[in-house]
């Protein structure tokens, strides 16, 4: 992922100012889950997560692989709700998931 321009990817990554989330697959041979820390260093409010025993194509291997993209995904779009925390500033309402 890292083998083209690398300072340009990094300084568009730091430009980013919204919640992302890093999802690879354990034996990912495409996209590491090196690169994808490389990207979670210069992304803000970013979020890594690894799933177990899949490669890079997640929920489409298997089915334990699927679901445990699903539930990866869902805990990161819909946090658990806690009454005295405040989720997003106020205007920002995207969430971005890369894969």
């Amino acid at each position: 992922m890292l083998n083209g321009d690398r300072q340009c990817y990094l300084k568009a990554a730091r430009q980013i100012d919204i919640p992302v989330l890093f999802l690879n697959g354990e034996w990912d041979e495409y996209t590491s889950a090196e690169d994808a820390r490389v990207f979670e260093q210069h992304v803000a409010k970013s979020s890594f997560g690894t799933i177990q025993a899949t490669g890079h194509f997640l929920d489409m291997e298997h089915k334990a692989a699927c679901r445990d993209s699903r539930q990866a995904l869902m805990k990161f779009l819909k946090p658990e709700q806690h009454a005295s925390r405040i989720r997003y500033q106020q205007g920002q309402t995207h969430h971005a998931f890369a894969v």
